[in-house]
């Protein structure tokens, strides 16, 4: 009789401290969900002063970066992925928050690079196609981002080689020379000329 009482007893016990604990848990969902609610209003306050355009721009750094990595290892399928992706990027800027200048700057480079990406999506079958206009790309988005600025460490590489030794710049993360004209032809060819 003395275990069936001490065995309720626990079982009791451990449904206060189960229902204690639910309410525990309870009770910090709710302080999580509204520090969320804090982060979120947070977020939208900053997107009014200029964080939404900076994150865009982010995006569309990191899809150049990805189809850069694409052409350096001679991957066309891949890079045609990545040029699609900078198209959805560039049509997602908001330019209603730029000022005129960074608008004016904006409507000059943007709609090229938006062509140049276009081109890169289409031609799947032909490397040295994107290539052509990956050059174009590389040159816009530089344009960009020395009106607009970029929270990443980025440097500006040439290749003294392409189209017929005019050269021609890209933008990368790594001052290691991987360079995406010529992928594993001739992947050390170029130099660092400056960082941005």
């Amino acid at each position: 009789m003395n275990k069936i009482l001490i065995i309720s007893l626990i079982i009791s016990l451990g449904a206060c401290q189960s229902k204690q604990t639910k309410e525990s848990i309870s009770n910090e969902q709710h302080n999580d969900s509204s520090e969320i609610h804090t982060i979120h209003k947070d977020a939208i306050n900053e997107t009014k002063t200029g964080t939404k355009q900076e994150g865009a721009l982010e995006n569309l750094i990191t899809e150049y970066l990805n189809l850069n990595n694409a052409l350096t290892a001679d991957l066309p399928i891949e890079a045609a992925v990545f040029g699609e992706r900078i198209v959805s990027e560039i049509s997602r800027m908001d330019v209603k928050s730029f000022t005129s200048d960074q608008k004016e700057v904006f409507d000059e480079v943007m709609e090229d690079a938006k062509e140049q990406a276009e081109h890169i999506g289409e031609n799947a079958n032909n490397i040295a196609h994107q290539r052509e206009h990956f050059a174009l790309l590389s040159k816009d988005l530089n344009d960009l981002i020395v009106v607009f600025g970029t929270k990443r460490k980025l440097y500006q590489a040439f290749c003294p080689m392409y189209d017929d030794k005019k050269g021609a710049i890209w933008l990368s993360e790594n001052k290691e020379i991987k360079n995406p004209y010529y992928g594993s032809k001739m992947l050390s060819c170029g130099s660092i000329q400056k960082d941005l």
